[in-house]
């Protein structure tokens, strides 16, 4: 778990905290450390963390809401819940972390983590975006 705040002494599995962390190679490396990215949010327009976590070649599991089915588009990237269902949420983690082990390898991402990464490059890299941006103003200016 990364970010600020405290973590509730109650959970009941262990968290590991690696605190707030603002350079880009420290948080591609805690990115890349873990096997799923938990993306629980009750509200999210598309989710900045989780298109990092993405791009750095980790599935994203969270509740089928706002932005995230674009975030998590198939099964290979990750996993979407019904939304606020504690339960589904779980066996979606489960369900990931089933697949990261049993396709894990020493030397390189694992299948999903090469689909995910190849989403987050083709949908929401910097260049991309820009473009599709561009395309939208010029067909408003056009008229189309």
């Amino acid at each position: 778990m990364f970010g600020g705040g405290d973590i509730p002494p109650d959970l009941p599995f262990p968290i590991t905290a690696a605190g707030y962390h603002s350079d880009p190679a420290a948080l591609r490396d805690i990115y890349a450390a873990a096997d799923l990215f938990a993306l629980p949010s009750r509200v999210e327009v598309l989710g900045q963390v989780g298109m990092e976590a993405l791009a750095c070649g980790v599935p994203v599991v969270g509740f089928r809401i706002g932005g995230l089915p674009d975030l998590v588009s198939s099964p290979d990237t990750g996993a979407l819940a019904t939304p606020f269902d504690p339960g589904d949420l779980a066996r979606a983690i489960d369900s990931v972390l089933t697949r990261q082990t049993a396709e894990r390898s020493d030397t390189d991402l694992s299948p999903m983590g090469r689909a995910a990464r190849a989403h987050a490059v083709a949908r929401f890299d910097q260049a991309r975006v820009g473009e599709a941006y561009a395309a939208l103003y010029d067909r408003l200016v056009r008229g189309d």
